[in-house]
């Protein structure tokens, strides 16, 4: 294997790897924070648990999340429309750097909270 390739083996293999965490719930809030890369490999099932878990709210805290893209996107803005539809909510906060790029591309950044 040549050095560029070793190399990019190396920075795949590195990757955050996804994580969703329920830190809190308060009454029928519930604060989810998501971690690592939120892409087509990590989202297969988060938007049913997100709407299995809501509540009034479900608060997602995007701070420790690196990476979005737009199967991620899209997993998103599913689990909020159906959240929705059963009359809680989902707030999506602390987007950063590339995330908080993503959405703002995207033209989403409306749904973005505090």
């Amino acid at each position: 294997m040549d050095r560029a390739n070793d190399q990019e083996s190396r920075a795949v293999n590195d990757a955050p790897a996804f994580s969703i965490a329920e830190v809190a719930s308060d009454g029928g809030d519930h604060e989810v924070r998501l971690a690592g890369e939120l892409d087509l490999a990590s989202n297969p099932e988060l938007a049913d648990r997100l709407v299995a878990i809501a509540g009034s709210a479900v608060i997602l805290d995007l701070s420790e999340l690196t990476f979005i893209d737009a199967s991620g996107l899209a997993v998103l803005l599913d689990a909020k429309q159906r959240i929705e539809m059963q009359g809680d909510r989902l707030e999506l906060r602390g987007a950063r750097g590339l995330v908080a790029r993503v959405f703002e591309i995207c033209g989403l950044v409306h749904l973005l909270s505090g």
